[in-house]
């Protein structure tokens, strides 16, 4: 007679369900994705915004309503958008506050007879260091000048603030 056979019994699983360790893995997966995707969609959108430099409006963009000055005439209008107040230097001849400053002319014309006003203020706009009146006879295309004209002012140049913490407006007549 042969012997019946003995069927042995496997040995007990110890481990998780092979179904929870799938999602177990899909789950850390799609963690690790989302936060690649958050981060590289946070960097991209970092370096695609434009900086300060190009944001910025330049004095001659800001509407007279911001600065408090009256609107220039549309002649002048014209001629403010390619014209650019740089440069910003703050000099004393003979115990005088001077302001020096470069003039741009940023069109392919010639523009003539400018007359108006230069407000130099602090960057941040709270304070006004000088409001002197301009006037130049031309400004040929692409030209810079320099421009300098007494300040009234009671203050010494070495009182006021550094040219890097101001800026200047011009508004033409």
């Amino acid at each position: 007679m042969a012997a019946a056979p003995v069927w042995a019994q496997p040995p007990a699983k110890t481990g998780p369900p092979g179904w929870l360790v799938t999602l177990g893995v899909a789950a850390v997966l799609g963690a690790v994705l989302y936060g690649a995707y958050s981060y590289m969609g946070r960097h991209d959108a970092g370096s695609s915004a434009p900086d300060a430099r190009t944001t910025a409006r330049s004095p001659l963009e800001t509407p007279p309503s911001e600065t408090g000055a009256a609107p220039p005439s549309p002649a002048g209008a014209q001629m403010a958008k390619h014209v650019e107040i740089t440069g910003i230097r703050i000099t004393e001849d003979k115990k005088r506050a001077m302001l020096t400053v470069a003039v741009v002319n940023h069109s392919g014309a010639d523009l003539a007879a400018m007359n108006g006003k230069i407000r130099v203020t602090t960057k941040d706009g709270a304070k006004t260091v000088a409001t002197v009146d301009f006037k130049m006879a031309n400004l040929a295309p692409y030209e810079t000048k320099d421009y300098s004209i007494q300040i009234l002012t009671t203050m010494r140049a070495y009182e006021m603030p550094d040219w890097q913490f101001l800026k200047a407006e011009l508004s033409l007549k």
